[in-house]
């Protein structure tokens, strides 16, 4: 709304500009083109902001890694709900954390705000490192409502995704039919609800499966990687993550797709490195042109001082 008040305003005064004067004259064509630059960088602004900001604008979600930096050792989390997780032997890096084996983790023993989540969706991004030959772990946690516990694999024999679920001693395993590529980055999704998982790839929802005895509640104990000793059964995982995320309803796909698409458009994501820099060098030439067009306008309105006071004399 306020960016069409502003094209009327603008149309209006170029009206009056061309139609009423017949001409324009050089202070208004500065004046005109500088407010446009700056009416352009506004736009751009505002849409860079919605985009990296669109995800946190959920009051159902308690917990956003974005791995901007850290924090004493810990990974931030951008909600309000300040579950920091701990960093172990893992990498920082463009927004992203890099885990290489075993030991490399980041844990959180307790998620606050999922005490009375009915539905869990948990959603990151994914970019499979090439080595290791084990079964990888991606994530765990435990659901201590149900006294139940989720492991998340990897299958570097066959580039699949496994969920084992374990409740009242049981062991149950899910494979799912998709396909984790190395070196390219997918979004993956879990909703958990009562008796039934959803398992979604880059936003399309690939299987969907029933765990009796899984209920949403209180998340415990969450591993992003493998924490512990490594066995011969599995070991950690090879990957780079990034934009980790727990939201205590469930998401419907057309949100999940959304999630997909917005989070890979964060500028390097969305554009490249190349287009990242092109978009921040425009942003650059609008600012310093601006500048470059005030200051002509400040002398064109200070010399039409002069040659008026002139006149008058």
């Amino acid at each position: 709304m306020c960016c069409i008040q502003w094209v009327i305003r603008h149309a209006i005064e170029l009206k009056s500009l061309w139609w009423d004067k017949g001409r324009f004259q050089t202070v208004d064509w500065a004046l005109l083109l500088m407010r446009c630059l700056f009416g352009a960088l506004i736009v751009i602004f505002s849409w860079m902001c919605s985009v990296l900001g669109e995800s946190g604008r959920d009051g159902k979600l308690v917990l956003h890694w974005t791995f901007d930096h850290l924090v004493d050792g810990f990974v931030r989390d951008v909600t309000s709900w300040g579950n920091h997780g701990a960093l172990f032997r893992g990498t920082v890096s463009a927004r992203s954390v890099i885990l290489r084996g075993d030991g490399d983790n980041v844990s959180l023993h307790l998620v606050a705000g999922t005490e009375r989540a009915e539905a869990l969706t948990l959603a990151m991004w994914i970019r499979l490192l090439a080595g290791g030959s084990k079964r990888q772990v991606l994530f765990s946690l435990d659901l201590p409502k149900c006294g139940a516990s989720l492991v998340v694999y990897g299958r570097w024999s066959d580039s699949r995704v496994a969920i084992v679920v374990r409740h009242s001693g049981r062991r149950v395993g899910y494979l799912v039919p998709c396909t984790l590529r190395i070196g390219m980055w997918q979004h993956l999704a879990l909703i958990l609800r009562t008796g039934r998982i959803n398992v979604y790839l880059d936003g399309k929802d690939v299987r969907c499966f029933f765990a009796p005895g899984v209920k949403a509640g209180l998340v415990q104990n969450l591993v992003l990687g493998k924490a512990g000793q490594p066995s011969s059964l599995e070991g950690g995982v090879h990957a780079q993550l990034g934009d980790f995320q727990i939201y205590t309803r469930a998401l419907s796909e057309v949100e999940i797709r959304k999630m997909g698409k917005t989070l890979r458009a964060r500028l390097v994501e969305l554009c490249g490195v190349r287009g990242a820099k092109t978009i921040f060098s425009l942003i650059l030439f609008a600012l310093i042109t601006a500048w470059l067009l005030s200051m002509a306008q400040a002398s064109s309105v200070t010399e039409a001082r002069r040659s008026g006071k002139k006149r008058r004399e």
